[in-house]
């Protein structure tokens, strides 16, 4: 279970996405992050949800839910296989 960390102030979501493909260097400039989840039980509002793949379900699944329990944003993972290239053989 990952454990929620509360920083003393908000993380500037534009901080936290930054160098993601598909985020705008202006996308959420405004919005601070007060929690990260990946669980979206564990969604209180002001939280950044992590969506990722799971043993059985992609966190995707559960975007509705993040978001109607207070979800300041959704950071998605791709669904389906990685392509790791050069990386699968580095370890």
């Amino acid at each position: 279970m990952m454990a929620r960390c509360r920083p003393a102030q908000a993380w500037p979501l534009a901080d936290l996405l930054a160098g993601f493909a598909g985020v705008g260097a202006s996308q959420g400039a405004h919005l601070g992050v007060l929690a990260l989840a990946m669980d979206s039980r564990r969604v209180v509002p002001g939280t950044l949800f992590l969506a990722c793949q799971g043993a059985t379900n992609h966190g995707m699944a559960f975007a509705e839910q993040a978001r109607q329990r207070g979800a300041l944003a959704i950071a998605a993972e791709p669904d389906g296989a990685w392509d790791l290239g050069d990386l699968a053989d580095a370890g």
